[in-house]
């Protein structure tokens, strides 16, 4: 990013972390309807993201008009893709918790979706194959939503985990897909910065669902309407648009040992940080609920959590 574009980031995002702080009081957070604080907080962040995408694309894409709307298309998706999966997981924490599942269950629970996340990124390439990249993006977007209402059907904890971990099978098939859109449809000169505004895109979008914990309870069903709403909706951007590229669907063998043996530290970090980062996200819903806090806080601090996570992202370009 440039650094114009850097300090609209940290202004922008210091103007919507007062405002939240301004209205809520952090802990005292009554959102409501007619009270438009956590709806306000999430319509600043999205309009934010969807400007620093334009800017970004207007000085990536200038020589080609046709592969800007590509990816304009597809981070659209990614963000409400984002934007659903934070809020899907805070949610059902949340509500995991109000239907008296124990910290070790809800942990089950919560963990599903990475093994489901790590096994979708294996099988994905074989359903392309087999019927082609936006089908499959279109099916598992479908089951992702279907998911997302099924918590609601049957409320136990073993139904649980195997709802949680298809959704993440079926949400890492979809990312899999955009990723590989995004290669193939980028050039060696631009794709390192593509990627790192998909990135970008993607953290701003988990923090941008956060705060609607406040307007719509766990304990009812909107709030899960919305997360499904928000996944079907991922599939829009890709189906109105003109999109070209074409995902490829090269399968190479995943040697983990050999990857491990060159870059020891690489590799134990990636694995300490992510089991850290995803305990953290998992489990820091049900921590605030345990402390006496809103769920409109609840979803402050999830916000917050994931404002940090996206300021990280700038020191390293």
């Amino acid at each position: 990013m440039t650094s114009k574009l850097r300090i609209c980031f940290i202004f922008i995002a210091i103007i919507c972390v007062s405002n939240c702080w301004r209205h809520s009081h952090f802990g005292k957070c009554k959102c409501t309807f007619q009270n438009e604080n956590c709806w306000g907080l999430s319509i600043r962040i999205a309009i934010f993201s969807w400007n620093m995408v334009s800017r970004a694309m207007s000085f990536s894409f200038e020589e080609n008009s046709q592969a800007r709307t590509t990816i304009i298309a597809i981070l659209s998706a990614v963000f409400l893709m984002g934007a659903s999966s934070a809020l899907q997981g805070t949610s059902v924490a949340l509500r995991g918790g109000m239907e008296g599942f124990s910290e070790q269950v809800i942990g089950l629970i919560m963990s599903g979706y990475f093994i489901g996340f790590i096994v979708g990124s294996l099988i994905v390439v074989n359903f392309i194959r087999f019927v082609g990249y936006v089908r499959t993006f279109a099916a598992f977007a479908s089951l992702a939503s279907t998911m997302s209402l099924a918590h609601l059907i049957v409320i136990h904890p073993v139904a649980w985990i195997i709802f949680r971990s298809l959704h993440g099978l079926f949400l890492s098939g979809m990312l899999v897909i955009i990723e590989s859109w995004l290669n193939s449809s980028t050039s060696t000169y631009n794709r390192g910065r593509v990627l790192g505004l998909y990135s970008l895109v993607y953290l701003t979008a988990m923090g941008a669902g956060q705060p609607l914990i406040g307007v719509f309870s766990p304990a009812t069903f909107e709030i899960f309407a919305v997360t499904s709403i928000l996944v079907s909706l991922s599939l829009v951007p890709l189906a109105l648009a003109q999109v070209t590229g074409t995902p490829r669907v090269d399968h190479s063998p995943i040697q983990i040992a050999r990857t491990f043996a060159k870059s020891p530290m690489a590799g134990f970090g990636v694995l300490l940080s992510g089991m850290s980062a995803e305990a953290m996200w998992s489990l820091a819903p049900l921590y605030g609920h345990g402390q006496g806090l809103s769920e409109g806080a609840i979803g402050n601090l999830m916000l917050f959590l994931s404002l940090g996570a996206l300021a990280s992202q700038w020191p390293l370009g």
